[in-house]
């Protein structure tokens, strides 16, 4: 009995942890060499700033952070020679994982948006919304563990600003950058 009770909590485990792991689009096929001049996020839409986790982060806030990391990102490793282009990000969602949360499941803190890409040469849309999810890169475990482990809430909405902006990086311009 006491064997098949762990074996149902690892396997649960197992699946938790495996449900987090959003696969990361690859856009960069599709729209071919780019060389990012520009980043603009609209967090209009959002009802809630942020969900999970009481902080003090402002929609504001939220925009100028997205569009810093965004632009130090992309920019650092866009292609001088690659067609002009602004990232647009619709912000859906920002969710960071509780230590409570963490209690009961595993998983990590994540932003969801809509990524599009606008020419800049021509003022026209280069590529159609696409939905990103971009998760912080500290997973919190199951129980006692993952209370202990969880970060500030600062840290955490750092930490998974981060995480989105490098998951739109590798979409748009490749794992390998």
């Amino acid at each position: 009995m006491m064997l098949r009770r762990r074996f149902l909590t690892a396997l649960g485990a197992t699946l938790a942890l495996s449900a987090c792991v959003a696969p990361t689009p690859d856009l960069g096929n599709d729209v071919g060499t780019l060389n990012v001049r520009a980043v603009a996020v609209d967090v209009s839409k959002m009802e809630r700033v942020v969900e999970g986790r009481t902080t003090t982060v402002t929609k504001v806030q939220l925009k100028r952070d997205l569009e810093a990391a965004l632009l130090a990102s992309l920019s650092k490793y866009s292609d001088p020679n690659g067609t002009p282009v602004r990232v647009s990000v619709q912000v859906t969602k920002v969710q960071l994982t509780s230590p409570a949360a963490a209690a009961v499941a595993a998983g990590s803190s994540f932003i969801e948006g809509l990524v599009s890409l606008d020419d800049l040469s021509t003022d026209q849309q280069h590529m159609s919304p696409v939905a990103v999810k971009g998760s912080s890169a500290a997973l919190r475990l199951p129980g006692v563990i993952g209370i202990v482990t969880s970060p500030s809430a600062d840290k955490d909405y750092l930490d998974t600003v981060a995480g989105f902006s490098e998951t739109v990086k590798n979409a748009l311009l490749g794992a390998d950058t």
